[in-house]
């Protein structure tokens, strides 16, 4: 199978998800699994709604002739603890808690960095600077965070 998948298979993948009212969230290709993740704008990605992307992506693979390998498609949503990846979903999810991992320099002026964990309820998002303003309850602080900065970012699942 291919290390990656090429922009036009993408783009057509894209297109089948837009098909349905989704749009493509993230595709993956680790090993022999492609995973495409769907999402929709309310966030209600039905099981009908992977099921007829699924259908139709390994119809186009098939078309394409895409691998002679033996692969494996999963067509999902984000789930509830979803991922932070763009700009987007950091604004859309304003008001929301996350888990955040990002890195910061030493000390004041220092290159080395250290990284760090909190979670923290986003309380804004400037867009023009793409930085995720975050409130963290313990210890009480305010985090101005260059998205650039952050490495891994997730909705905490609330109850």
């Amino acid at each position: 199978m291919h290390k990656s998948l090429p922009a036009s298979l993408q783009d057509e993948i894209g297109g089948i998800a837009g098909s349905v009212g989704c749009e493509l969230f993230q595709i993956e290709l680790k090993g022999n699994t492609l995973r495409v993740v769907l999402d929709r704008e309310d966030g209600l990605v039905t099981l009908d709604d992977c099921s007829t992307v699924s259908r139709q992506v390994s119809a186009l693979l098939d078309v394409m002739d895409y691998s002679t390998a033996h692969y494996v498609l999963e067509v999902s949503s984000p789930g509830l603890d979803r991922p932070l990846l763009s700009a987007r979903d950091w604004q859309r999810f304003v008001g929301s808690l996350a888990k955040v991992t990002f890195s910061r320099p030493k000390e004041q002026g220092s290159t080395e960095t250290v990284k760090r964990t909190v979670t923290a309820r986003i309380t804004s998002f400037d867009a023009a600077n793409a930085i995720a303003h975050l409130e963290v309850n313990e210890p009480r602080e305010h985090l101005e965070l260059p998205l650039a900065t952050i490495s891994r970012a997730k909705l905490e699942v609330e109850i």
